[in-house]
């Protein structure tokens, strides 16, 4: 079942109507977003998956709409202040790791699916090492790719040494993208079984005549 028109990212996680592959195209939209922000030096400061709308595009995919983004254009970063480019990328790589194993395994885990990711510079310091062991322990047997949960773990680590969004948005990116070239090769590889079965079955019926 598709997801709703409108209905925002959290809904859809929710209902589970996205694939992997939905999932990762959306977020790479919103990681273009922050990136745009960032060149103006402003940030976005409270992402999470109900600020992120989903609307239905004609090739029978999504565009993804920050419906509080006009709030955020505000939000200058400074050195005083809470909200800022690090903060984006630790919310948006958390925001990865929801949707991608889903709310209801960190709902089992952490006791609240949808964790705020507002002002994540104000979580205790035990609660980011959790999340981040968490992460490594478990992104890779959930089935989130080695190279994207790699940068994943990067931007879940201390604000000083996160990477830039653009180095989250080109695995996120990176990541689709595998995700479509398998799709690619299971369809060839169901093809050609298809056209072999299909072989053998000509000869077994020219054998009997």
């Amino acid at each position: 079942m598709p997801a709703l028109e409108g209905e925002t990212l959290a809904a859809a996680l929710v209902r589970e109507t996205l694939d992997r592959a939905e999932i990762l195209l959306a977020l790479g939209q919103v990681a273009e977003v922050l990136q745009l922000l960032g060149e103006f030096e402003l940030v976005h400061g409270h992402l999470s998956a109900h600020s992120l709308r989903l609307t239905a595009t004609a090739d029978a995919g999504y565009e993804v709409v920050l419906v509080d983004l006009p709030a955020s254009l505000a939000l200058e970063t400074t050195v005083e202040s809470e909200l800022t480019a690090a903060a984006d990328v630790y919310a948006l790589a958390w925001l990865t790791v929801l949707a991608l194993v889903g709310p209801s395994v960190l709902e089992a885990e952490f006791g609240v699916g949808f964790a705020a990711t507002l002002e994540v510079e104000l979580l205790a310091l035990e609660v980011l090492e959790q999340r981040r062991a968490w992460a490594a322990e478990n992104l890779e047997v959930l089935g989130v790719s080695a190279a994207l949960a790699e940068v994943l773990l990067f931007a879940l680590g201390e604000a000083a040494v996160r990477p830039r969004v653009t180095m989250l948005a080109a695995a996120i990116r990176a990541a689709w993208v595998e995700i479509q070239q398998q799709a690619a090769a299971a369809e060839s590889a169901g093809v050609l079984e298809e056209a072999l079965a299909v072989a053998a079955a000509v000869e077994a019926a020219e054998v009997v005549e």
